[in-house]
């Protein structure tokens, strides 16, 4: 550890021995923000019960962009362990780190968000003033990209919805009515309007070309990351956008804000927040970093964020990597999840040390902001 046989069957196996880190890219950035709601992944692993019953336990958790991991200190953990395959997405969260350590809240809102900043540049460039060796090459390079875009604004999956910005979403929807979507409904109104001026043809097919498996994969994550994917991607956005819609307020979701505005007009992922700024300051020094795959990071732990990793891997290299991890439990540890393209229940093939818990995680999957996904799931490791 560091600081800083059917024929699908066979198919799948042809790839099983070959690690997500030997298919795809990880020497970018692919994710420069969370994309996984905070606020349902802190309910899943707490049970929704007061925050202070998990003060002093252990998380294991995927690191991406920290925002999430970040939020996992305002549950008081004694140590979150950050692991990824990335070395980039280490350095996002260092990134964030130093910025909690360093600037006012304003000054990091500034920094994060895209919006006009004759500051923004500056900030950054102080922030790596004292970063050494690879990690200050990595960032001087991005000064420009930071500048223009916000740092939540300069990665992959973050270009991809730029682009849907720019050249799709003019089709679907204009800027009064993209704002329109934002205002404060009621529920009835917000259905109206879905129906009346979102759900047309125009929405359908660009949905249909832009948020397909092969537009994601070449745009916005990686073509590997779809080698087991199944089921209708598209549709599956029509139909977690209308939810997302009609049964939510979008004035709060800052993960739809980014996508159809650029920014956070209203809503703030929950890291980002002003009432929490300071708690988070004060507890960054419990993060520590693993660069490589997270079931070889040491300790044992009471929690496990896990992103959607296992969409990436075969049947059978979910249940090696996932039983690696069950050996770093603790009794009465949870596991949380997501699948996005890919069902994977991996308590179905550990039943004698593990239990899904499937009403908790059906509840929390209609609270979700982040509508991308097919299913949560959360597991409890039996005592």
């Amino acid at each position: 550890m560091s600081k800083l046989m059917g024929v699908k069957e066979l198919s799948e196996n042809a790839i099983s021995d070959q690690a997500i880190e030997t298919r795809a890219r990880f020497d970018i950035i692919r994710y420069a923000q969370g994309w996984e709601d905070a606020e349902v992944l802190i309910k899943a692993l707490t049970s929704g019960s007061d925050h202070k019953k998990a003060a002093g336990k252990h998380f294991l958790s995927v690191a991406a962009a920290g925002d999430n991991v970040l939020a996992l200190l305002l549950l008081d953990p004694q140590k979150i362990v950050a692991a990824d395959l990335s070395q980039a997405q280490l350095y996002c969260l260092q990134m964030r780190i130093e910025a909690f350590k360093h600037l006012s809240y304003d000054d990091f809102i500034e920094l994060m968000e895209p919006t006009p900043s004759n500051m923004r540049r500056d900030i950054a460039r102080n922030l790596i003033s004292d970063f050494e060796g690879d990690m200050l090459l990595f960032w001087q390079e991005k000064l420009d990209a930071i500048e223009k875009l916000g740092l939540a604004g300069i990665g992959k999956f973050e270009n991809y919805f730029s682009l849907f910005r720019r050249y799709i979403l003019p089709f679907i929807a204009s800027k009064k009515t993209c704002n329109e979507l934002f205002q404060k409904m009621s529920a009835a109104q917000r259905e109206e309007f879905f129906n009346k001026k979102w759900n047309n043809w125009r929405w359908r097919l660009a949905t249909k070309f832009f948020f397909s498996e092969k537009m994601m994969g070449k745009l916005g994550r990686d073509p590997a990351f779809f080698d087991y994917a199944e089921g209708n991607l598209p549709k599956q956005v029509q139909d977690k956008v209308r939810h997302a819609v009609i049964n939510m307020e979008p004035h709060d979701n800052p993960y739809m804000q980014w996508i159809l505005l650029g920014h956070h007009q209203y809503a703030l992922p929950l890291a980002w927040r002003k009432e929490h700024y300071q708690t988070i300051k004060d507890r960054v020094d419990r993060i520590e970093f693993f660069k490589g795959p997270i079931q070889e990071a040491s300790g044992r732990f009471d929690g496990f964020n896990l992103s959607d990793i296992f969409e990436y891997m075969s049947p059978s290299l979910s249940q090696e990597v996932y039983e690696k991890l069950l050996d770093k439990a603790q009794p009465d540890a949870r596991f949380v999840y997501w699948n996005m393209m890919v069902k994977r229940q991996m308590s179905v093939h550990f039943s004698q040390r593990v239990k899904m818990n499937d009403i908790e995680a059906s509840k929390l999957a209609l609270e979700d902001k982040a509508f991308f996904y097919s299913a949560l799931i959360i597991e409890d490791v039996l005592s």
